[in-house]
């Protein structure tokens, strides 16, 4: 647990994130629900049992610094929680739905949000028409390609809110972006990692 905890301190100062003892404890233990539940029950490729740390959840973690001040996000079509619950243990101000349809992914987020006392965060079984309220951020990691994105997301955020969409090496605005949208590419200090689109209203 020590070198897990120490792996992701380094994540987090990498990030410009405070690598508190609440958020060490949450991300290992986090990993370890990943590793037992979420691979055996096919919710991660048991290919990246070792690489969860960095693929996942370090890959999550990138789009954290992009919610500063945020109060409110929705995670689209959130699976095992990624990037929805590596960002809710960093952003405990945030208010967070993570939306899914699939009963068996809904019944491990609530197991994970249970054991990590997420005391921000809920689960939203269903479509996302379901949600009934608009948020600051959406965030979407492959959960679809941009402009359906875009188009899941719009009616969720808030006049001005934003999308945060996980985008792959190769993504030019232009071209893959929707239609009528402003679109904004950040990159990340961590390796390896493409950009993530900005996506809001003109």
């Amino acid at each position: 647990m020590f070198h897990v905890k120490h792996s992701y301190a380094s994540l987090l100062e990498a990030l410009d994130l405070h690598p508190t003892e609440p958020r060490l404890r949450r991300l290992a233990t986090y990993e370890e629900l990943l590793r037992t539940r979420a691979i055996p029950l096919g919710m991660v490729a048991a290919s990246d049992a070792e690489r969860l740390a960095t693929r996942h959840i370090g890959d999550s973690l990138r789009g954290a610094p992009l919610l500063a001040g945020v109060r409110s996000a929705a995670d689209l079509g959130s699976g095992a929680g990624l990037p929805g619950i590596p960002l809710a243990i960093v952003t405990e101000q945030t208010a967070w739905l993570l939306l899914e349809q699939r009963r068996r992914r809904v019944a491990f987020l609530e197991l994970v949000i249970a054991e990590l006392g997420l005391d921000n965060v809920d689960v939203v079984p269903g479509n996302a028409e379901r949600v009934g309220r608009r948020v600051a951020a959406v965030v979407a990691r492959a959960f679809a390609e941009p402009t359906r994105a875009w188009e899941v997301a719009a009616p969720l955020l808030a006049d001005d809110g934003r999308l945060l969409y996980w985008a792959g090496a190769g993504f030019e605005p232009e071209r893959d972006g929707p239609y009528g949208v402003s679109v904004r590419l950040v990159t990340s200090s961590v390796a390896g990692a493409g950009p993530i689109a900005i996506m809001t209203q003109q």
